[in-house]
């Protein structure tokens, strides 16, 4: 829950408001207050009520009840709620011993150190969640170049190092019953996009027969590039002719 801070002037306030007789519950009305908050207020500026009302939780805090406090946080791994319930003491009372006698740095450091017990062995949430059943599952990644790539299935015979191979090779590869891609040989996407891995769109080809087809479109590439400029184009004769020749 969040803690709710006050400035001296808020406190003034609330501290002259029981200064005219006002009961608890009245100062709780007034300043829109929960009851325990109100409690809180004033056991840390040390505000007392014009009536002598009694208050649940409120009682003074003794050299032992202190010494307690500091034992159990130091010493063991009682959570605070338990020491709450140890002591009977209020929780904000519990939190101010602790405040004024440990420093931050100790608080937050006991604080990861009890996070780390309570998550190990059979308490850890994650413990034999690996593969499919671990939230972070991916089936499917990026390469980062464009390329899909899925889990390594228990039949393929190559990448023994790597969880991941390229999804067109897994589906070219099932298709004609092959367990790994033969060496020499590549898988060719048709239509030029890497992630279209539906089979019509994949060839396996030998390098040599691969790198002759880039090659080839290569050429029909720059071939198209220059009729677009006009170089090449039959009319191109008629035009440069004398007309009056």
């Amino acid at each position: 829950m969040r803690k709710i801070h006050f400035n001296e002037e808020t406190i003034q306030q609330i501290r002259d408001y029981f200064a005219e007789g006002h009961t608890v519950e009245q100062v709780c009305n007034r300043f829109t207050l929960k009851y325990d908050t109100l409690k809180r207020v004033m056991f840390e500026n040390n505000i007392q009520p014009f009536y002598k009302e009694k208050i649940a939780s409120q009682r003074v805090i003794t050299d032992d009840d202190v010494n307690l406090i500091c034992n159990l946080y130091r010493y063991t791994n009682t959570r605070i709620q338990d020491i709450v319930k140890e002591t009977k003491l209020p929780n904000y009372a519990v939190q101010k011993v602790l405040n004024d006698h440990f420093s931050e740095k100790f608080r937050n450091d006991r604080k990861s150190r009890l996070y780390r017990s309570s998550k190990l062995g059979d308490k850890n949430p994650m413990k034999d969640r690996t593969g499919y059943s671990h939230p972070n599952y991916k089936d499917v990644i990026d390469d980062g170049a464009g390329y899909l790539m899925e889990h390594r299935p228990e039949w393929w015979t190559s990448r023994n190092r790597s969880a991941y191979v390229y999804q067109h090779h897994i589906v070219i590869a099932k298709a004609i019953g092959l367990t790994e891609i033969p060496k020499g040989f590549v898988v060719h996407h048709i239509d030029g996009n890497p992630k279209n891995n539906d089979i019509s769109n994949l060839a396996l080809l030998n390098m040599g027969a691969h790198a002759k087809w880039h090659s080839m479109l290569k050429n029909l590439c720059k071939v198209q590039r220059l009729s677009e400029h006009g170089v090449g184009n039959p009319d191109d004769k008629d035009q440069t002719e004398d007309p009056n020749a």
